[in-house]
């Protein structure tokens, strides 16, 4: 196994099982480090399993670089959000952006609807 550092979990990895139900699994790691490029290079040279952000391995698994092991599973899903002051009114260009952001990320571009990626391990 191969850990991110900055897991909020830790060497606990998160998922929602085929039935919805919530696993954790504890795991030993034998590599710990900070950075998700890192783990995928690893993933990539047969080193261990990872538990990547889909965007991070996308590509990969498309390719078959690296092949999903638990299909059915998936991992914790992170939000992306828009922070600004509250007002009435807000500016447009503010607007413009958060609308943007809604449009992109609403499904995106790295997810392949020909093949769906997951976010379990890899």
């Amino acid at each position: 196994m191969i850990s991110y550092s900055y897991l909020a979990t830790g060497d606990e990895w998160e998922f929602s099982g085929p039935d919805g139900a919530p696993v954790r699994v504890r795991m030993t790691s034998r590599l710990h480090t900070n950075s998700g490029d890192t783990c995928r290079a690893d993933a990539l040279d047969a080193q261990g399993v990872i538990l990547p952000p889909d965007f991070l391995v996308a590509a990969d698994l498309r390719r078959g670089s690296l092949v999903e092991l638990l299909p059915g599973y998936k991992g914790r899903e992170f939000g992306i959000y828009a922070v600004y002051p509250p007002r009435q009114h807000l500016p447009v260009k503010t607007r413009r952006l958060v609308d943007c952001l809604v449009s992109e990320f609403r499904t995106p571009a790295w997810r392949d609807s020909s093949h769906p990626t997951q976010t379990g391990p890899v």
